[in-house]
Order: structure tokens, then sequence, then C-alpha cells
């Protein structure tokens, strides 16, 4: 995929970005038999930056970017974690 920068995990980034609520192209390794294009992978990755890394939108999943999708997707899963342990009424 030639919409990574360096060595991050571009499959973990898109199944993180898909549990925090972007519309991720599937593919096969995320548990789809359609196939993704990289130009759709690289919007994905620009919608997050546009939004989380403001100073760098480019589509490329670089180890920031990465690290960011991680961050998020921490924090989204612990609100869901909380939201289900302690119900609003």
């Amino acid at each position: 995929t030639v919409a990574v920068a360096g060595n991050p995990d571009m499959s973990g980034a898109l199944r993180r970005l898909s549990d925090i609520g972007y519309a991720v192209p599937m593919t096969p390794e995320l548990g789809s038999d359609a196939l993704n294009s990289e130009s759709a992978e690289a919007d994905v990755i620009s919608a997050f930056q546009r939004h989380y890394r403001q100073s760098r939108v480019d589509g490329l999943l670089d180890g920031e970017t990465a690290a960011r999708i991680t961050a998020v997707a921490v924090c989204f899963a612990t609100a869901r974690t909380a939201e289900i342990a302690h119900p609003s009424a």
C-alpha cells in the first residue's frame, strides 16, 4: 500500500478508524471480500488528519498519525466501556 510512510500497521489503523466511526474501505484483512483502493485508504486517513492532525493532511499513514489514531481509539473504547458499566438513566 502506498498510503504508508515508514512501517505503521495500515490494517490495524483502518480497523481502529472503523471502530471510532470512520467509513473505512473494507479489505479481506478487515473481514470483507470487497477490495479497497489505495486512494480510498488515503481518503480516510486524510479525513482523520483533518480533524486530529491538521498540521499534516496528506493521506499518508506515518508514525505520528498512527499513534494519534490509536490514542483516539483508546479514548473511544474507554468511553464505551464506561457507558456500558454505568449507563445513564
